[in-house]
């Protein structure tokens, strides 16, 4: 017996699917237009107040996390992007920031790329130096409330901790222009974050194993390759080649990592034109 509420029987069927003709071109790769400003900014945590409500004590101090930031504003810089970093700010001021940030007129603004280094939670929790805030905030900010970035590539990169949990890892044998559409609101967005949830990430003095291999795909490959591309190569890296090292912590001492991707981008981003 029907239910009372509406499911996908209850449409006709002409109005469940779009259309279907057209040429082979749509089946083409679209790619977003870069021409014009790109802004990155980046919330880098140091050190943290000493009482903090999610965990009753002093969050550790994140030693190495300088090299992330001198890694990602130079790889920032050599694609064109106008990186502002900002220094173990507080709940309130992240948000502010982001508030901000998104009232501003982005008509020419092409892409904005958002770097969260922190410690975070399961949940999407991230630490400020007071509080931690949820990923979904930034996300949603971008998304509802800049007007000006609908349609225009979103990508938040974030190096955090989604747990506790550690990866022992497994052995793997290997064989060898001037239209008007109506858009969803979640549309644009990438979220690359370094571990997946409930699994801590790895950090030395050096930086972080996501941000350091990001950067250095990004450099070394961004004239031949779009961005997923390039992720995939950070992740089969980080996955791959990154392997903990801590004697003097047994819990800790080889361990691995995965990155995860999080994609509703409706184009292909390429930083400069191919070679």
């Amino acid at each position: 017996m029907a239910g009372n509420g509406a499911d996908s029987s209850d449409i006709p069927e002409d109005d469940l699917d779009g259309p279907t003709d057209g040429d082979d071109m749509s089946l083409e790769p679209e790619y977003y237009d870069m021409s014009q400003k790109r802004k990155m900014i980046i919330f880098n945590h140091f050190e943290y107040n000493d009482d903090y409500p999610e965990l009753r004590k002093k969050p550790g101090t994140r030693h190495g996390t300088h090299r992330d930031v001198e890694a990602l504003t130079k790889t920032g810089e050599s694609l064109n992007f106008d990186v502002t970093a900002y220094h173990d700010g507080t709940h309130d001021e992240i948000l502010g920031i982001m508030d901000d940030f998104c009232k501003q007129d982005h008509k020419d603004t092409s892409c904005v790329c958002v770097c969260i280094l922190t410690h975070g939670l399961g949940g999407g929790r991230l630490f400020a130096r007071d509080k931690s805030f949820n990923l979904a905030d930034i996300v949603s900010k971008l998304q509802d409330h800049a007007p000006g970035l609908v349609g225009k590539p979103k990508l938040l990169i974030v190096q955090a901790c989604r747990g506790v949990l550690l990866d022992a890892g497994k052995l793997v044998h290997v064989d060898g222009a001037g239209e008007v559409l109506l858009l969803p609101s979640h549309i644009d967005t990438l979220v690359l974050r370094s571990s997946v949830e409930d699994y801590r990430s790895f950090r030395s003095g050096r930086g972080s194993w996501l941000i350091q291999e990001f950067c250095r795909v990004v450099d070394a490959k961004h004239r031949q390759m779009d961005l997923m591309q390039m992720i995939v190569i950070v992740s089969r890296l980080v996955a791959r080649e990154r392997l903990s090292k801590c004697p003097m912590n047994s819990l800790a001492h080889n361990k691995k990592q995965t990155p995860e991707m999080r994609s509703t981008l409706l184009k292909t981003i390429r930083f400069t034109d191919p070679v």
